[in-house]
């Protein structure tokens, strides 16, 4: 990959990759200084979805993925008016 980018000017990513991974580290972040229950299903509960929330406000709010927005935003309303 580097050496694509060295010679012909060329690379597969975009600035919005490195969102998504940005994203990523966060919610891993978010998660890793809570305390671990020695019940894996109790850990399960709370981490995961924390993990999944984190993730995905932040995917939600750096625009990343437009389509997914506008297809958020339309359940939402939907979900609000009736």
């Amino acid at each position: 990959m580097l050496f694509n980018y060295i010679n012909w000017r060329i690379h597969p990513f975009t600035i919005s990759h490195l969102k998504i991974a940005l994203a990523g580290l966060l919610a891993w972040v978010s998660v890793y200084y809570l305390p671990v229950y020695p019940r894996a299903y109790v850990d399960l509960a709370y981490r995961a979805p924390l993990m999944v929330l984190v993730y995905g406000m932040v995917i939600y709010l750096s625009g990343v993925l437009p389509e997914a927005n506008a297809q958020l935003r339309s359940r939402l309303r939907v979900l609000l008016q009736g």
